[in-house]
């Protein structure tokens, strides 16, 4: 999937989405729904994946690791920085490529997930597309057999989704009618639905408007059911996700928490009061 309608890159490496404001006078900033979630909800077992990745790129690549440091002296103390890094030229390379190497492999997912989403969209707006790439093929011919077995009506596909009262925005995968409802559906190729999903759907159908190309704005129309069409190589499941008021605040509370490491936490803390005749006299308690 391309980079959604009018979306940026933080510096901090989260997405937020620009638009105009009602009046047109000003150029409003929205953080991205993923971005928010990613940023306010834990993830202890992110860490525990981040480490076993390492361990295991320290493994299976143990003898490009050996080649980059077999000539250099790491029990001196002057080889390695007050940061606690390396600062020979070998061993600089091997930290890199181990800090790097748990990256490389969820790139790698992404990638894929990227090819198979853009694959979905051109099927689902009848657009031409390339004969599918052999790692995409098993999920595409499961895609279809999805859209066709639940007679799915695509009523828009990769929607920009603006909430201008909670300031977030994000893309949605697709809206459809199933059996006469209108469904939100996200598309998720990974290993598992994880809770969260129910966290952005939520927020997706809490949008006030959608944003088109031409910079117009539409109302967010009603959606009835949510649902993951999780796709493997061997199938798929339709699951359906809770995307009620209480799962929505959930979502709400995750963005405040978002908010305080992004913003509040920032100026939290002021500066150090060196002495009492600094204080203002009002500030001053018995």
């Amino acid at each position: 999937m391309a980079n959604p309608l009018d979306s940026r890159r933080s510096s901090g490496g989260g997405r937020y989405y620009v638009w105009a404001s009602p009046d047109g006078e000003v150029t409003e900033r929205y953080w991205s729904v993923t971005t928010i979630i990613e940023g306010g909800i834990p993830k202890p077992a992110l860490m525990g994946w981040g480490i076993k990745m390492t361990a295991i790129g320290a493994i299976k690549h143990h003898d490009k690791i050996d080649a980059l440091i077999c000539d250099e002296d790491l029990k001196d103390s002057e080889n390695w920085g007050e940061d606690g890094k390396p600062t020979t030229a070998g061993a600089r390379a091997a930290y890199k490529f181990l800090w790097d190497y748990r990256f490389s492999e969820s790139e790698r997912a992404a990638k894929l997930g990227t090819k198979i989403h853009e694959a979905i969209e051109a099927y689902e707006l009848d657009k031409p597309a390339p004969e599918w790439p052999e790692d995409v093929a098993p999920f595409m011919d499961n895609a279809v057999d999805f859209l066709r077995s639940f007679e799915v009506m695509v009523e828009m596909s990769e929607a920009s989704v603006f909430n201008r009262t909670q300031r977030y925005a994000g893309t949605l995968d697709c809206i459809a009618t199933i059996n006469g409802e209108r469904w939100l559906l996200d598309f998720k190729t990974g290993k598992g639905v994880y809770p969260e999903a129910a966290l952005q759907m939520s927020a997706y159908a809490h949008a006030e408007f959608i944003g088109s190309p031409d910079k117009t704005e539409a109302p967010m129309p009603k959606i009835d059911h949510a649902a993951i069409v999780h796709l493997r190589p061997e199938g798929f499941k339709f699951t359906p996700v809770d995307i009620g008021e209480h799962v929505y605040n959930s979502f709400l509370y995750a963005r405040e928490v978002f908010r305080w490491q992004q913003e509040i936490s920032k100026k939290a803390v002021g500066d150090p009061i060196p002495s009492l005749d600094v204080l203002a006299p009002a500030e001053v308690t018995a």
